[in-house]
């Protein structure tokens, strides 16, 4: 830029023009040799352009009120009056200082169109090109991803801005002389002031292309990228000046004109709150965790109001994919997607778990989950290459979902663009924030299709901003959010089969008149009551077992100063604290090992050294004569010959045992260290292994947690963090890795419900897998690995040496299941478990020790086909015809109830709750097996997301525990060195923006050589 910025300098001016107008090429300045060091410089010199200067300069002081006029005063100060240039008075002075050659330098080798070249770009250089101009006329030819800021010290009180493939974005008060800018939109929403004010206003650049000058007015109004009316007149109000004299100026590389100052206030979007900053020196991963029940709380509010823009948003969602599933019910095979969910990474891990439950409930809704990366990649080309990573057409009726928690990830921001072009209006964006640049994408969508935007567009998750690389609370949103979304979705679609239903009874008896014999009912797997149940699941429960697990209540208070409160916390801080002195023992050990050579080595007192004499010393005292010296070396070689060989012989013993000492020093300290902290002690020595294990969206984003919060470790207390699914790979992908003290954390399901006891069982089954693997050099528990198991069912299997955490599952309602199960226990024997059942159905829980829960989910089944479909004699009759299934039901029962079992605790055990299911009356199974789709919502959309949040609350102990190790500085674990949260980071210029610059460089390519046609002269660069 020092070379463009020539405004008001004549020197320099003539500097730029000689290089754009006289040189030929590049090497021109070194006669012709590649560029380098070493080459010679054939370069004018300065006092080369200082004669240009005298020349121009003699002949600009009698034509400068000629080309300079006065337009108005102006709001400055320090700058009395506004100028404007009078392009025929620029003209007549180009053409004079053409024809003149008084004092001017020699240019007789210069052809006529290079002299006049030379001294228009020199004219127009010292007129036209201040900071703004130069960045504008550089962008404009520049290939590549740019986020600029430029300043100059010669335009005081300016900053010129410019963004091209990265977001860039200002926010500004009018009444306030202050502006500020920066990549990331809630850097330009902080507070300004002591009471918590902030900028209201945000402009975001265009990041197609667009520089914008900020900062105190323009003294000259030159008009070079002004807009050209219909008219043929420039549009003089090309610049947008608030209140407080700040002046915005900008210009567009795609429109190739300045905006005029009304288009500049249209594309303000308001700030509705400003960005919390916290202490630097704050947790920010402990303050994700505490936040997470109330940002969750505040999500179950918006979702529960019907007037909130969630559910307008999901309710404008849900009426298009109605239209696509009626469509499929009209014409079959139909080879178009009705949902793409497009994200990237974390966002695009909780995206496939959502796709897969609405699958589930709606299995005619086509749905697909792509990277944000494959799709710009797929569409370098052209948008039909988009079939290599979407199989399916894209439709009129095609919705798309895109997942960004800053509303900008910069794959992502791109992807929204393009899927505004082949989605046309039905985009929605689910991020922390409102007004976020991705909804100002989809919001010119609206405006380019002359539709008004509704504020329906958006899902928010509530989150936030969320600077702290290991995300927590910001997952936990958007998987609360996608759960409600599928919640509303389904109960939408009841609906229109409730109203399609009554439509077809009103006109039964006229059949003949409609298109139809049947209702057109869109297939789903959930009924209202399921949804019914579910939606109580999500809203009462889930918020309240979170707080437990973190240890703060939905209000943001702490629940840890009271004993009786969080437990569930504790146990999680206490197994994070316990594994943290693992990853912590190579350091220790170091430090103690260092101390002893300190003292051994550093003060010549080894200990075996130290022994004998202290054996010597008492010998001596207790007046045993010691004329011997237990010295062995050729230092005391002379000794040695004097005296008994038997002194020389303790003495080489001694100093062996002390050499040995030194050589399995680290050992010696390590295992003396494990004794005395009652850690296993055959753990291999060393850097520690994690293993998370768990359903593949939370194994994926723990690991991805752990990772982030190790990732700027020192190397003596880190970590080597993997992940498989416990009910997939797992077996295979480690099981043959499992070495003595590897680190192994499961998730497991609730097996304690019928429909997840299978789940739970093959769990268990693969971590004993690993378990069974141990060195058979060693003895113990400790010659294998180390597991903590974490989920809802307290029951604890044999695994060797493992940990199990119980999280809070008293807080929801029980399942049908559930109240069956503890009923059979308490009943007599001759009762069936259909006559169970349906007594728990009609009467509540029989008078006994049990309490009566609040909710018994899954209760509509048994009143359904026990009450309904079957009388108490079909019930009796079927548990007649069942009776030696039954006395075996029976039997397995009084074995249950027994002490010795009950100490054994398997009335939890998956494996008996499997046996129990498997002896069930056929009645009583249909009811077990309708109630499996809800064990299989609460698993994936509840339960899995309270393990997340335990697992990253475990392990983010374990990180505070070791992130400070003796004699070193502690590491920021709410950073990396990627600083991968920085949601703006560019990646290489994505092809289709490459493509689309190549068209359009040619076509610019062509318009200048027409303009230097028509204007007389040509530059060459």
């Amino acid at each position: 830029m020092d070379l463009f910025r020539v405004q008001g300098r004549w020197a320099a001016a003539a500097r730029l023009a000689f290089i754009r107008c006289i040189h030929d090429s590049i090497t021109s300045a070194t006669g012709g040799s590649p560029l380098s060091k070493t080459a010679e410089n054939h370069f004018p010199s300065y006092q080369y352009w200082l004669e240009w200067s005298a020349f121009f300069e003699s002949l600009w002081i009698k034509n400068i009120d000629n080309v300079i006029q006065v337009v108005e005063k102006t709001s400055v100060p320090s700058q009395s009056y506004r100028y404007r240039i009078n392009n025929h008075g620029e003209h007549v002075f180009i053409n004079e200082l053409i024809v003149s050659d008084s004092n001017r330098p020699n240019t007789s080798h210069w052809k006529p169109e290079e002299l006049a070249a030379f001294v228009a770009m020199t004219v127009r250089g010292f007129l036209r090109m201040d900071l703004y101009n130069a960045l504008t006329e550089f962008l404009t030819r520049a290939q590549g991803s740019f986020g600029i800021q430029m300043h100059c010290t010669l335009e005081e009180g300016v900053v010129v801005l410019a963004s091209k493939g990265q977001p860039m974005s200002i926010s500004c008060d009018p009444k306030l002389p202050i502006c500020l800018f920066g990549s990331e939109a809630g850097a330009v929403a902080v507070s300004i002031g002591e009471k918590g004010r902030w900028l209201p206003l945000r402009l975001d650049l265009d990041s197609k292309g667009e520089v914008i000058r900020v900062g105190r007015e323009r003294a000259l109004i030159e008009g070079t990228f002004k807009n050209k009316l219909e008219n043929g007149m420039m549009d003089g109000f090309s610049c947008l000046l608030l209140e407080s004299s700040i002046e915005i100026t900008s210009y567009s590389l795609t429109k190739c004109y300045e905006w005029s100052s009304s288009d500049l206030m249209s594309r303000m979007v308001r700030i509705p709150n400003a960005t919390q900053l916290g202490d630097p020196d704050d947790d920010l991963v402990s303050k994700d965790l505490s936040d997470v029940p109330q940002v969750l709380t505040r999500i179950n509010k918006a979702w529960q109001n019907d007037s909130s823009s969630e559910v307008l948003s999901a309710n404008a969602l849900v009426q298009n994919l109605i239209r696509c599933m009626e469509s499929r019910l009209r014409k079959s095979n139909l080879d178009t997607v009705d949902l793409i969910i497009v994200g990237v990474e974390a966002s695009l891990w909780v995206a496939e778990q959502f796709a897969a439950d609405l699958r589930v409930g709606l299995p005619e809704l086509v749905i697909d989950t792509v990277s944000a990366n494959k799709v710009i990649s797929a569409c370098s080309e052209s948008t039909e290459n988009l079939r290599s990573v979407i199989p399916q057409k894209i439709s009129p009726l095609t919705c798309v979902i895109l997942v960004s928690q800053s509303g900008q990830t910069f794959p992502t921001l791109h992807a929204t663009r393009l899927m505004t072009q082949l989605a046309g209006l039905k985009v929605w964006i689910l991020s922390g924030c409102v007004n976020s640049r991705m909804e100002n994408e989809v919001r010119e969508s609206f405006r380019i299709r002359g539709q008004l935007y509704l504020e329906d567009r958006v899902f928010n998750n509530y989150s936030g901003h969320r600077p702290a690389e290991p995300t927590s609370v910001a997952i936990a949103s958007t998987f609360h959010t996608f759960t409600w979304l599928l919640l509303h979705i389904l109960r939408a679609v009841n609906a229109r089969n409730e109203v399609e239903m009554a439509t077809f009874r009103l006109h039964r008896g006229n059949l003949l008149k409609m298109d139809n014999a049947e209702p057109s009912l869109v297939p789903t797997l959930y009924s209202v009551h399921c949804i019914n149940d579910m939606q109580s699941i999500v809203a009462n429960s889930c918020v309240a077992t979170l707080c437990d697990i973190v240890g703060y209540d939905e209000l943001g208070t702490s629940l840890t100063k009271e004993k009786s409160l969080a437990l569930t916390n504790r146990e999680l801080v206490q197994q994070g604290k316990l594994w943290a002195a693992h990853v912590n023992e190579p350091w220790t050990i170091t430090v103690a090992v260092g101390c002893y050579i300190f003292v051994s080595v550093g003060l010549d007192l080894p200990i075996f050294r130290l022994v004998r004499t202290g054996i010597l010393t008492l010998l001596n005292q207790s007046g045993v004569n010691t004329t011997g010296t237990l010295a062995f070396g050729y230092q005391h070689f002379s000794v040695m010959l004097s005296q008994h060989v038997l002194w020389t012989l303790i003495g080489f013993i001694t100093q062996i045992l002390d050499a040995l000492v030194f050589v399995y020093l680290a050992k010696i300290f390590t295992w003396i260290y494990r004794w005395a902290t009652g850690r296993p002690m055959w753990a291999r020595h060393g850097k520690r292994t994690v293993v998370i294990v768990d359903v593949p969206w939370v194994h994926q984003l723990v690991n991805q947690f752990v990772s982030k919060l190790f990732s700027q470790s020192y190397s003596f207390v880190s970590l080597d963090v993997h992940s498989a699914n416990g009910l997939d790979h797992f077996v295979h992908r480690y099981t043959h890795r499992v070495v003595r003290g590897v680190l192994i954390a499961i998730g497991r399901p609730d097996g304690r419900l019928l429909g997840l006891a299978k789940s739970e069982s093959a769990v268990i089954l693969a971590g004993k897998q690993a378990a069974f693997i141990r060195n058979p050099l060693y003895k113990g528990e400790s010659s294998g690995p180390e597991f903590v198991t974490i989920g809802h069912n307290p029951f604890k299997p044999a695994m060797g040496l493992a940990n199990h955490i119980s999280l809070n599952s008293g807080i929801r309602g029980k399942f049908a299941d559930e109240i069956l199960y503890e009923q059979m226990h308490s009943l007599p024997h001759t009762t069936s478990p259909a006559q169970s059942l349906r007594s728990i159905s009609k009467y509540g829980c029989p008078s006994n020790n049990h309490k009566m829960p609040l909710s018994i989910y899954g209760m509509h089944f048994a009143e359904t086909l026990l009450l309904t479909e079957q009388g108490d004699d079909d019930i009796e009759a079927q548990h007649n015809q069942k009776t030696s299934s039954q006395a075996t039901v029976s039997s397995k029962l009084t074995i249950m109830q027994s002490p010795k079992s009950k100490q054994l605790n398997n009335r939890d055990d998956p494996a008996v709750r499997m046996a129990f299911s498997s002896r069930l009356d056929a009645a009583t199974r249909d009811v077990e097996t309708m109630t499996t789709k809800l064990h299989q919502f609460y698993e994936h959309r509840v339960a899995s997301l309270e393990r997340f949040v335990a697992f990253c609350v475990m392990f983010h102990s374990l990180a505070i525990h070791c992130n400070q190790p003796w004699f070193c500085n502690g590491w920021n674990i709410a950073r990396s060195q990627s600083n991968l949260r920085v949601a703006t980071t560019a990646s290489p210029v994505s092809a289709d923006q490459s493509s689309s610059q190549m068209t359009t460089t040619a076509v610019l390519r062509i318009a200048r050589l027409l303009h230097s046609k028509l204007r007389g002269f040509d530059v060459k660069f």
